[in-house]
């Protein structure tokens, strides 16, 4: 499936993430700025530029669907781990939760049914 500039900013922001004000405010624009650009377009050169080097994002991806999205391995490695980082914060609100709501002891009992993540073989998901 083909996707457009537009598509293909909020697949990063997703990719990223990042809300549209954050990513907004990284890069130094209005979170307007931001949904203009995720649904009308106007990409212009010098927001690819902050956006391309900001997050090293491979441009010919960025403008045509061509190659992968980041142009280096690391940054996607960095993603992985702001992606990791969120599921810890959403896992410590759920268990946060669960034991306000149902006590310790129905937490303990459903980790039981949610797997270990694994960082170095990135599998699964993530308990902390």
């Amino acid at each position: 499936m083909e996707t457009t500039v537009n598509q293909r900013i909020k697949m990063l922001r997703m990719e990223l993430g990042k809300s549209q004000e954050e990513l907004a405010e990284e890069l130094g624009v209005t979170q307007a700025a931001i949904f203009k650009l995720e649904n009308k377009g106007g990409l212009s050169t010098k927001m690819l530029k902050k956006i391309t080097e900001s997050y090293k994002i491979n441009s010919s991806w960025l403008l045509e669907g061509i190659g992968e999205m980041y142009s280096s391995k690391e940054t996607k490695v960095e993603s992985s781990n702001t992606f990791i980082d969120s599921l810890k914060i959403g896992l410590g609100k759920l268990e946060g939760y669960v034991i306000g709501k149902y006590g310790e002891e129905e937490w303990t009992k459903m980790q039981r049914f949610i797997p270990n993540f694994n960082v170095a073989s990135g599998y699964s998901l993530l308990i902390a």
